[in-house]
C-alpha cells in the first residue's frame, strides 16, 4: 500500500461522506450508496481509470496509479459508503432525538422512555432539539455539546460491529473465495474495470471493449432523455418502472398478487446476466413461490398482514418461514467453515498466520469474541439484559451471514430481511419476560443499524476481501485501509449530518427519517406495553416449517446434480424488495439461458461485456443526474433506484 493510495482513499472517504447525507436528505435523488455496489464507489473507480489514469499516462506513464492501488482506493470508498448514509447517519440523530421533540400527552413517551433511558444515549437539551428539527435560527450556533457524547456512544457501537463483522468476514474468507468459490458478482464489476494491466487505463481491460460501450450508451441516453423531461416538460416522458401489473386484482384469493409490480433495471438485468442460472433461477421463482403461497393462505381464510407477527395471518407465516431459512443458512455456513474456526481455536498461542488473510484466524476469532462482548457491555450499559442483548446481537449475525450470502452469492445489488431480532425474541419469549427497556434499547439498535439491510456494511467488506485477494493486496493493508475509512466516513458523515439537518431543519427533509424512523421503535414499545406479545407457537411452528424447506433446499443443492435451484432465494422471496427486483431479474435470466444455449460460453463470454456496461452506464448515468440536480437545485429526481 501505497501513501498516495492511502490519501487519495481518505480524500474520496471525506468528500462522499460530506455530502452524501445532503443529496440523501435534501436533494432525494439516486442514492450514492443505497445498495451494495455504491454508485459512489463505481463511479468514483471508472472515473479514476478512464480520467485519472488517461491524463497521468499521456503526461507522465510512471506516475499513473497501478492496478492494486485503484482497488485499494475503491475498497476504501466500498466500506466507508454505507455509513454516512442508512447504515448509521440517517438514522441515529432521528432516532436519538426523536423520542423526546415528538413526546406528546398521547403517545405518553414522557412516561415510558425519557427516565428509562440512559441519558448518554441521545441529546437532552430540548432547544438544540427543537433547532435539529425546525432549523438553526440565524445567528445561532450549532450547539455541538448537546450531542457530543450521544454521538460519541453510538460511534463506539458502530465500530465494535463493524469490527465484528469485519473478524466474521476474515473467518469465512477462505471457505467463501478460496474453497467454495464463490462468484462474487458484484466484485467481479470492478475487477473487470481494472483489468489485468499493470496501470489501467482505457485502452486496458473491459473497457477497450466496443459492446459494451453501446451498452453504455444505450442505457445513457434513454436515462437522460426520462430525465430531461423533469427540466423540459414537453419532451416525452420515459418510464420503466412502477408497473402495477396485479392492481385490477381486487377479490379474495385473487388481491394476494395485487402488489405484484414491475421494475425495468437495466443495471439488475446486467447483474443477473453475470450469475450461474441456478442462482439467477432461484431468485425469481422463489418470488413466485411466496406470491403463490400467499394466495393459497388467502383461499383458505387467512387474513392479510398486519399487526405484530405471531399473530394468524399471511404475514406470520411468510416472515416466520423467511426466520427458519435463515437460521438454518447461518448453521449451514457454520458448519462449512468449521475448520477454520477449529484452527483458529488451536492456533490461539501461536503468532504467525500462514493464509495472508487481513488478520490472523486466532486473532479474527479473539475479535469476533471482544466486539460481541464490547457490544453486549454496551447494551448492560444501556439498560438492557445482558441475555437478550447477546440474543439480540447473535440473531442480527444470522442475518448478516444470510443476506451477505444473497450478496456474495447471489449478486443482489439490494436485500432485504423480512424481519427483526425483536420479532424472534417476542415470538419466542413474550415480550413481558423481556422487559421494556431491553425492547426499547434494542428497538433503537435495530432502527440505527439493521432496519435499512441496504446499507449493511458485512457484504461490503467480504466484497473487499475478494477484490484483495484476486488483486494479490496484503491483508494487513487491507485491514488498515478499511479501518482508516470506517473512521473517517463516521467522523465526517455525523458532522455534515448534523450541519445539513439543522441548516435546513429536520422536517423539511426526508421525513421517512426525520418522522417515521424517529419514532417507530418508540411506538412499537407502547402497542407492546399496552398489548402485550405472548409466545406465539403458530409464529414458531411457522419457523420450524421454514427451517425444515430451508434444510431441505440446502440438502438438494449440495447432494444432487440435477437439482438447479439454489435455495438462496427462499431467504428473502416474499420481501418489498423482490417485488422490485422480481421481473429484472427474470429477464437477466432468460438472456443468460438463450446465450448459452444459442451460442455456448464463447458466445456468453462474447456478449458479458455488453452486460457489464448496462451496470456501469445505468450507475454513472444517475451519478451524473445527481451532480446536476445538485447543482440546480432540482429534488426528488431518481434514476437508481427507480421509485
Amino acid at each position: 500500500m501505497t501513501l498516495r493510495a492511502l490519501l487519495l482513499g481518505v480524500a474520496l472517504v471525506a468528500l462522499f461522506a460530506a455530502v452524501t447525507p445532503f443529496t440523501d436528505l435534501y436533494v432525494q435523488g439516486s442514492k450514492l450508496a443505497f445498495n451494495h455496489l455504491p454508485i459512489s464507489a463505481l463511479v468514483t473507480l471508472l472515473l479514476l481509470v478512464t480520467v485519472g489514469n488517461g491524463l497521468l499516462g499521456r503526461l507522465c506513464p510512471r506516475r499513473a496509479l497501478t492496478v492494486r492501488e485503484l482497488a485499494l482506493v475503491y475498497i476504501m470508498v466500498l466500506v466507508a459508503s454505507p455509513l454516512p448514509s442508512a447504515g448509521f447517519v440517517l438514522y441515529v440523530l432521528p432516532v436519538i432525538s426523536g423520542v423526546r421533540y415528538f413526546a406528546s400527552d398521547e403517545n405518553d413517551y414522557a412516561h415510558y422512555f425519557h427516565q428509562r433511558l440512559a441519558w448518554w444515549l441521545g441529546p437532552r437539551d430540548q432547544q438544540a432539539i427543537k433547532w435539529f428539527y425546525e432549523g438553526l435560527p440565524t445567528g445561532q450556533r450549532l450547539p455541538w455539546e448537546a450531542w457530543l457524547v450521544p454521538m460519541l456512544a453510538w460511534s463506539l457501537f458502530a465500530l465494535l460491529l463493524v469490527g465484528a463483522f469485519f473478524c466474521l468476514a476474515t473467518l469465512l474468507r477462505r471457505q467463501w473465495i478460496e474453497h467454495e468459490r464463490l462468484t462474487f458478482p458484484l466484485a467481479q464489476i470492478p475487477l473487470d474495470i481494472l483489468g489485468k494491466a499493470e496501470r489501467p487505463s482505457l485502452a486496458s481491460g473491459i473497457l477497450g471493449n466496443r459492446t459494451l460501450w453501446i451498452a453504455f450508451a444505450g442505457v445513457a441516453l434513454f436515462d437522460s432523455i426520462a430525465s430531461l423531461h423533469l427540466y423540459f416538460p414537453a419532451i416525452p416522458e420515459l418510464k420503466l418502472a412502477n408497473i402495477k401489473l396485479g392492481e385490477k386484482l381486487v377479490t379474495r384469493p385473487w388481491s394476494a398478487l395485487n402488489d405484484v409490480t414491475i421494475f425495468v433495471y437495466p443495471a439488475v438485468i446486467g447483474v443477473t446476466f453475470l450469475l450461474s442460472q441456478e442462482v439467477g433461477a432461484s431468485l425469481w421463482v422463489f418470488f413466485w413461490f411466496s406470491r403463490l403461497q400467499r394466495l393459497a393462505l388467502y383461499a383458505v381464510g387467512f387474513n392479510e398482514a398486519g399487526g405484530p407477527i405471531g399473530a394468524w395471518n399471511t404475514g406470520t407465516v411468510l416472515r416466520c418461514q423467511e426466520i427458519g431459512g435463515f437460521l438454518v443458512m447461518a448453521v449451514a455456513i457454520g458448519w462449512a467453515a468449521r475448520r477454520q474456526v477449529v484452527g483458529a481455536l488451536r492456533g490461539l498461542g501461536g503468532s504467525r498466520d500462514p493464509y495472508g488473510d487481513p488478520l490472523p484466524p486466532r486473532w479474527a476469532l479473539a475479535g469476533l469474541v471482544g466486539c460481541t462482548l464490547g457490544l453486549g457491555a454496551w447494551g448492560v450499559a444501556a439498560g438492557m439484559h445482558l441475555g437478550y442483548a447477546l440474543i439480540g446481537l447473535a440473531l442480527f449475525y444470522v442475518m448478516a451471514l444470510g443476506l451477505t450470502r444473497v450478496v456474495n452469492a447471489g449478486g443482489n445489488l439490494w436485500v432485504e430481511a423480512n424481519w427483526l431480532p425483536y420479532d424472534v425474541m417476542n415470538i419466542s419469549f413474550g415480550s413481558a419476560s423481556i422487559g421494556a427497556t431491553t425492547l426499547t434499547v434494542l428497538g433503537m439498535q435495530q432502527m440505527i443499524f439493521m432496519f435499512d439491510q441496504r446499507a449493511i456494511t458485512m457484504p461490503f467488506l467480504m466484497d473487499s476481501m475478494k477484490i484483495s485477494h484476486s488483486l494479490g493486496i496484503r491483508g494487513r493493508h487491507l485491514a488498515l485501509a478499511c479501518l482508516v475509512a470506517v473512521v473517517v466516513a463516521l467522523g465526517v458523515g455525523l458532522y455534515a449530518g448534523l450541519t445539513t439537518t439543522y441548516h435546513y431543519g429536520a422536517l423539511t427533509l426526508d421525513t421517512w427519517y426525520s418522522e417515521d424512523a424517529a419514532t417507530w421503535p418508540y411506538n412499537d414499545v407502547v402497542d407492546t406495553a399496552e398489548n402485550p406479545i405472548n409466545v406465539s407457537w403458530f409464529g414458531l411452528g411457522s419457523v420450524a416449517y421454514g427451517a425444515a424447506m430451508m434444510s431441505a433446499l440446502v440438502f438438494m443443492h449440495k447432494s444432487y446434480l440435477w437439482w438447479r435451484l439454489s435455495p438462496l432465494g427462499y431467504l428473502f422471496g416474499s420481501t418489498w424488495t423482490m417485488n422490485h427486483l422480481w421481473f429484472s431479474v427474470l429477464v437477466g435470466w432468460l438472456l443468460n439461458v438463450l446465450c448459452i444455449w444459442g451460442g455456448g460460453l464463447r458466445y456468453y463470454r462474447r456478449v458479458r461485456p455488453a452486460f457489464v456496461g448496462l451496470v456501469v452506464g445505468e450507475f454513472a448515468t444517475a451519478g451524473l443526474w445527481l451532480l446536476v440536480d445538485a447543482l440546480t437545485g432540482v429534488r426528488f429526481h431518481v434514476i437508481f433506484p427507480a421509485e
